[in-house]
């Protein structure tokens, strides 16, 4: 079976379109329904009012154009992984953990306590 090979500029563009179509739907939750309070800045730099439809259709259109290519999570210190910046367990261990030594307790027996290392392997 031959497999298709795409070529890179079919490639980029293909991935430009599907990650503005990921801008818009993030732009829907953002400029969810007109509303006079609210304002967004067009192309141009202008602050214009969201008060019609047709305002926040723009208003996605604009932002999805806009932030198309830097959409990611963050991934700071405060928001990242603890382990990579803490060497601390996560949320998920944490949790895993509390659950292993309330079942070893009802069961009477003696739970050994985890211990993250310092060094890196």
């Amino acid at each position: 079976m031959l497999r298709y090979l795409e070529p890179f500029r079919a490639k980029r563009i293909r991935n430009q379109k599907r990650m503005i179509a990921k801008a818009r739907r993030a732009a829907s939750l953002l400029f969810e329904q007109p509303c006079n309070q609210t304002y967004y800045i067009d192309l141009n730099g202008i602050n214009r009012p969201l008060a019609t439809w047709k305002d926040v259709f723009n208003a996605r259109d604009t932002f999805a154009h806009r932030y198309y290519d830097h959409l990611r999570g963050c991934s700071c210190w405060m928001c990242g992984n603890p382990r990579k910046y803490y060497n601390s367990p996560t949320i998920q261990e944490r949790r895993a953990y509390e659950s292993a030594r309330n079942q070893f307790e009802e069961q009477g027996l003696r739970f050994k306590a985890w211990r993250f290392s310092k060094s890196k392997s």
